[in-house]
Protein backbone atom coordinates (compact mmCIF):
# COMPACT_ATOMS: atom_id res chain seq x y z
CA UNK A 1 0.00 0.00 0.00
CA UNK A 2 1.07 3.68 -0.79
CA UNK A 3 1.22 6.67 1.05
CA UNK A 4 1.08 9.94 -0.91
CA UNK A 5 2.43 12.83 1.11
CA UNK A 6 2.71 16.81 0.36
CA UNK A 7 2.77 20.02 2.47
CA UNK A 8 0.38 21.78 0.58
CA UNK A 9 -3.56 20.88 1.34
CA UNK A 10 -4.62 22.28 -2.27
CA UNK A 11 -1.93 19.84 -3.68
CA UNK A 12 -3.68 16.76 -1.17
CA UNK A 13 -7.13 17.77 -2.44
CA UNK A 14 -6.07 17.31 -6.21
CA UNK A 15 -4.45 13.73 -5.25
CA UNK A 16 -7.65 12.83 -3.70
CA UNK A 17 -9.43 13.35 -6.65
CA UNK A 18 -7.51 11.47 -9.14
CA UNK A 19 -6.81 8.69 -7.14
CA UNK A 20 -10.01 8.24 -4.90
CA UNK A 21 -10.95 7.13 -1.31
CA UNK A 22 -8.40 4.58 -1.06
CA UNK A 23 -5.09 5.59 -1.29
CA UNK A 24 -3.88 7.13 1.98
CA UNK A 25 -2.80 11.00 1.74
CA UNK A 26 -0.86 12.46 4.70
CA UNK A 27 0.19 16.39 5.02
CA UNK A 28 3.80 16.30 6.37
CA UNK A 29 6.87 18.85 5.55
CA UNK A 30 9.58 17.18 3.80
CA UNK A 31 12.24 16.31 7.19
CA UNK A 32 9.43 15.95 9.53
CA UNK A 33 7.05 13.45 7.76
CA UNK A 34 4.62 12.28 10.34
CA UNK A 35 5.03 8.48 9.42
CA UNK A 36 6.84 5.92 11.27
CA UNK A 37 10.02 4.58 11.71
CA UNK A 38 11.09 1.58 9.04
CA UNK A 39 7.42 1.69 7.70
CA UNK A 40 8.71 1.70 4.25
CA UNK A 41 10.29 -0.21 1.73
CA UNK A 42 10.52 2.62 -0.89
CA UNK A 43 10.13 6.18 -1.33
CA UNK A 44 10.13 7.97 -4.48
CA UNK A 45 10.17 11.90 -4.28
CA UNK A 46 8.87 13.43 -8.21
CA UNK A 47 10.43 16.46 -8.76
CA UNK A 48 10.50 17.59 -5.30
CA UNK A 49 14.16 17.61 -3.90
CA UNK A 50 14.67 21.37 -5.39
CA UNK A 51 11.74 22.97 -2.65
CA UNK A 52 12.99 21.18 0.39
CA UNK A 53 14.72 24.11 2.25
CA UNK A 54 16.74 21.78 4.26
CA UNK A 55 17.99 18.57 1.85
CA UNK A 56 20.56 17.38 4.69
CA UNK A 57 17.28 16.57 7.02
CA UNK A 58 15.15 15.68 4.49
CA UNK A 59 17.49 13.04 3.31
CA UNK A 60 17.75 11.58 7.09
CA UNK A 61 14.30 11.91 7.57
CA UNK A 62 13.30 9.88 4.54
CA UNK A 63 16.38 7.56 5.24
CA UNK A 64 14.14 7.37 8.73
CA UNK A 65 11.33 5.85 6.92
CA UNK A 66 12.89 2.96 5.16
CA UNK A 67 13.44 -0.14 6.28
CA UNK A 68 16.94 -1.52 5.74
CA UNK A 69 17.77 -1.97 2.38
CA UNK A 70 15.15 0.34 1.21
CA UNK A 71 15.12 1.93 -1.66
CA UNK A 72 14.99 5.39 -2.13
CA UNK A 73 14.34 7.20 -5.49
CA UNK A 74 14.32 10.84 -7.13
CA UNK A 75 13.44 12.65 -10.29
CA UNK A 76 15.01 15.62 -9.98
CA UNK A 77 15.89 18.40 -12.53
CA UNK A 78 19.02 19.04 -13.53
CA UNK A 79 20.95 22.08 -13.14
CA UNK A 80 19.53 24.09 -16.69
CA UNK A 81 22.73 24.03 -18.96
CA UNK A 82 23.16 27.54 -21.61
CA UNK A 83 19.78 28.50 -22.70
CA UNK A 84 19.50 28.60 -26.39
CA UNK A 85 17.71 32.08 -28.00
CA UNK A 86 14.36 31.30 -29.05
CA UNK A 87 13.93 27.66 -28.21
CA UNK A 88 10.74 26.60 -26.39
CA UNK A 89 12.34 26.42 -23.11
CA UNK A 90 13.30 29.77 -23.15
CA UNK A 91 9.75 30.37 -24.27
CA UNK A 92 8.21 29.11 -21.23
CA UNK A 93 10.27 31.30 -18.97
CA UNK A 94 9.33 34.35 -20.34
CA UNK A 95 5.78 33.60 -20.11
CA UNK A 96 6.35 32.28 -16.83
CA UNK A 97 7.86 35.51 -15.73
CA UNK A 98 5.78 37.43 -17.61
CA UNK A 99 2.54 35.95 -16.24
CA UNK A 100 4.28 35.50 -12.29
CA UNK A 101 4.93 40.25 -12.62
CA UNK A 102 1.71 40.60 -13.70
CA UNK A 103 -0.41 38.20 -11.06
CA UNK A 104 1.89 38.50 -7.82
CA UNK A 105 3.57 41.95 -8.42
CA UNK A 106 6.31 39.83 -7.79
CA UNK A 107 9.81 38.00 -9.58
CA UNK A 108 9.05 34.29 -10.26
CA UNK A 109 11.02 32.29 -7.50
CA UNK A 110 14.01 30.24 -8.36
CA UNK A 111 14.69 27.07 -7.90
CA UNK A 112 18.23 26.59 -6.21
CA UNK A 113 19.70 24.53 -8.59
CA UNK A 114 23.34 24.66 -7.94
CA UNK A 115 25.63 22.21 -7.56
CA UNK A 116 24.05 20.14 -5.26
CA UNK A 117 21.48 18.80 -8.01
CA UNK A 118 24.83 17.80 -10.39
CA UNK A 119 25.10 14.34 -10.28
CA UNK A 120 28.19 14.14 -8.28
CA UNK A 121 26.78 16.81 -5.67
CA UNK A 122 23.60 14.43 -5.28
CA UNK A 123 25.40 11.24 -4.79
CA UNK A 124 27.63 13.69 -1.94
CA UNK A 125 24.04 14.60 -0.68
CA UNK A 126 23.13 11.04 0.02
CA UNK A 127 27.12 9.68 1.14
CA UNK A 128 26.46 12.81 4.01
CA UNK A 129 23.63 11.40 5.68
CA UNK A 130 24.44 8.54 7.37
CA UNK A 131 21.47 6.44 6.50
CA UNK A 132 22.12 5.72 3.24
CA UNK A 133 24.99 3.47 2.00
CA UNK A 134 27.32 4.14 -0.57
CA UNK A 135 27.18 3.74 -4.39
CA UNK A 136 23.95 6.14 -4.67
CA UNK A 137 23.62 6.19 -8.36
CA UNK A 138 22.47 9.19 -10.69
CA UNK A 139 21.29 8.55 -14.58
CA UNK A 140 19.66 10.75 -16.92
CA UNK A 141 16.08 10.93 -17.00
CA UNK A 142 15.66 13.57 -19.81
CA UNK A 143 12.32 14.15 -21.20
CA UNK A 144 12.26 14.95 -25.18
CA UNK A 145 8.35 15.90 -26.35
CA UNK A 146 6.69 16.62 -29.67
CA UNK A 147 3.10 17.58 -29.63
CA UNK A 148 0.39 20.25 -30.23
CA UNK A 149 0.72 23.77 -28.00
CA UNK A 150 -2.59 22.52 -26.25
CA UNK A 151 -1.43 19.18 -25.58
CA UNK A 152 1.80 20.31 -24.15
CA UNK A 153 -0.01 22.24 -21.88
CA UNK A 154 -2.70 19.56 -20.77
CA UNK A 155 -0.63 16.66 -20.59
CA UNK A 156 2.68 17.90 -19.14
CA UNK A 157 2.72 21.28 -17.88
CA UNK A 158 -0.43 21.77 -16.22
CA UNK A 159 0.68 19.19 -13.77
CA UNK A 160 3.89 20.86 -12.07
CA UNK A 161 4.34 21.74 -8.71
CA UNK A 162 3.93 25.88 -9.79
CA UNK A 163 1.09 25.79 -11.98
CA UNK A 164 -1.10 22.67 -9.75
CA UNK A 165 -1.18 25.76 -6.56
CA UNK A 166 -2.65 28.35 -8.78
CA UNK A 167 -6.34 29.28 -9.00
CA UNK A 168 -8.33 27.87 -11.82
CA UNK A 169 -8.64 31.35 -12.93
CA UNK A 170 -5.12 31.68 -12.67
CA UNK A 171 -3.90 28.50 -14.33
CA UNK A 172 -6.99 29.21 -17.29
CA UNK A 173 -5.04 32.34 -17.70
CA UNK A 174 -1.43 30.94 -17.82
CA UNK A 175 -2.62 27.98 -20.22
CA UNK A 176 -3.72 30.67 -22.91
CA UNK A 177 -0.43 32.35 -22.46
CA UNK A 178 1.62 29.83 -23.02
CA UNK A 179 -0.39 28.36 -25.82
CA UNK A 180 -0.45 31.74 -27.31
CA UNK A 181 3.47 32.31 -27.34
CA UNK A 182 3.89 28.36 -27.84
CA UNK A 183 1.79 28.19 -31.52
CA UNK A 184 4.16 31.06 -32.57
CA UNK A 185 7.27 28.32 -32.23
CA UNK A 186 5.09 25.29 -34.06
CA UNK A 187 6.10 23.82 -36.83
CA UNK A 188 3.38 23.80 -39.84
CA UNK A 189 2.25 20.60 -38.61
CA UNK A 190 1.71 22.46 -35.33
CA UNK A 191 4.15 20.55 -33.53
CA UNK A 192 6.44 22.24 -30.89
CA UNK A 193 9.34 20.04 -29.09
CA UNK A 194 10.37 20.67 -25.68
CA UNK A 195 13.26 18.83 -23.86
CA UNK A 196 13.39 18.56 -20.11
CA UNK A 197 16.55 18.18 -18.37
CA UNK A 198 15.82 15.48 -15.40
CA UNK A 199 18.09 13.18 -13.69
CA UNK A 200 17.32 9.97 -11.73
CA UNK A 201 18.72 9.71 -8.11
CA UNK A 202 18.85 6.14 -6.59
CA UNK A 203 19.83 5.17 -3.34
CA UNK A 204 19.86 2.31 -1.00
CA UNK A 205 19.03 2.45 3.31
CA UNK A 206 22.09 1.05 5.11
CA UNK A 207 21.70 -2.23 5.98
CA UNK A 208 22.69 -2.76 9.78
CA UNK A 209 25.84 -3.45 10.73
CA UNK A 210 26.61 -7.33 11.67
CA UNK A 211 27.71 -7.95 15.64
CA UNK A 212 30.08 -10.32 16.03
Amino acid sequence: MGVGVDRSSAELAGARRRLGKDVPLVQGEAGRIPLSTACADAVICHLGLMLFSDLPRALADIGRLLRPGGTFAAIVEAPPAVPVPDSLECTWGEVLTDFWNSEFGRDLPDLPLDGRFEPAGLVELCRSVGAFSTGATVTDASVSLSLSPEDLWDRFLSGIYLVSALTERQKRRLRAMAITSFARRAAPDHIVSLHIPLNLLVARRSQPKAID
